[in-house]
Order: structure tokens, then C-alpha cells, then sequence
């Protein structure tokens, strides 16, 4: 299999699992991010079709981030907060290590491209998947405790360590 049809795959097995997430999240503002999350990797799906097809469109800056920051800061002003209590952290790790794996992958494939246009599509994608890392470890914090989440309100920090 080669890199793009191997990237194709990955990013469809993305988009599948947090369309599952999002259809069985603990609260509409988690589906929401989720379903955002699915729409991100089917949008690198359609990027690397086109690469395929020797075409190389600029990757738009995604507002993900900030849209995603956002959700957040609205979870932390809601009363309930324990209604974000969930025993999902587990399986939410699975999205977190295969996001890791992602980026890796595409930092690695970055480097062994003498194609400028796709070295630079593989370093933008490897940083959208970083800030993908980044949201699920912050659902996976907010579910498994939501009260230290809303404590420490670290979600903010996104911004700051991957700006838009």
C-alpha cells in the first residue's frame, strides 16, 4: 500500500471512530467537538485524494481550535458539571493513540519527501493531528474528573502551544 492510500485509510478509520464517539457522547457539547474532530479527518481524507490524484490544494487554517476552546469554556460555566462524569476515558485514549501514531507518521513521511508541496501537506497535516492529541486529552481529563478539568482550566493553553 502506498503513503496516500495508507493516509487515506487512517484518516477514514479517524473519521469512523469519532463519529462513533460523537453518537455515543456523555453530553451535545462532546458530540459536538467529536463530530468536529470527524469532519477534520475526513477533510485530510479528501486532501490526500486529491494528492493522489496529483492535485495539491492549500490546507486551509481549520478555526477547530478556537471553535473547540470555545465548547470548552461553555462546559466550564455550566452548573452540572458531573453530567460530563463518564467512564469513557478508556476508550477516548484509543483516539489519543492513534492520533499520536498520526502525527508521527506524518512528521516521519515529511522528512522522507523530496516533494516540496507534499513535505509541507504532511507537516501541516502532523500539526493538526498534535492539536487533535491535545482536544482528547482534554476530554479525557474533563470526563475522568471534570471537577479538576473545570479547576484547572487548562484548556486554554491549546491556543498557546498551537496557534491558529
Amino acid at each position: 500500500m502506498n503513503i496516500l492510500d495508507h493516509a487515506m485509510q487512517i484518516e477514514k478509520e479517524g473519521e469512523q471512530i469519532y463519529r462513533e464517539f460523537a453518537t455515543a457522547s456523555p453530553s451535545e457539547e462532546l458530540s459536538t467537538v467529536f463530530n468536529w474532530l470527524a469532519d477534520a479527518e475526513l477533510r485530510h481524507f479528501e486532501l490526500f485524494r486529491s494528492m493522489k490524484d496529483q492535485q495539491f490544494p492549500a490546507l486551509e487554517e481549520s478555526p477547530l481550535l478556537e471553535n473547540v476552546v470555545n465548547v470548552f469554556q461553555k462546559i466550564k460555566e455550566n452548573k452540572d458539571h458531573n453530567s460530563f462524569k463518564s467512564n469513557k476515558g478508556d476508550v477516548y485514549k484509543r483516539a489519543l493513540s492513534i492520533e499520536e501514531k498520526m502525527a508521527a507518521f506524518y512528521n516521519e513521511k515529511a522528512e522522507e519527501s523530496d516533494d516540496a508541496n507534499k513535505k509541507e501537506i504532511f507537516k501541516k497535516i502532523a500539526l493538526e493531528e498534535k492539536r487533535h492529541q491535545h482536544i482528547i486529552e482534554n476530554i479525557i481529563n474533563l470526563v475522568n474528573n471534570p471537577e479538576i478539568w473545570i479547576k484547572e482550566g487548562k484548556f486554554r493553553e491549546i491556543l498557546d502551544f498551537y496557534p491558529l
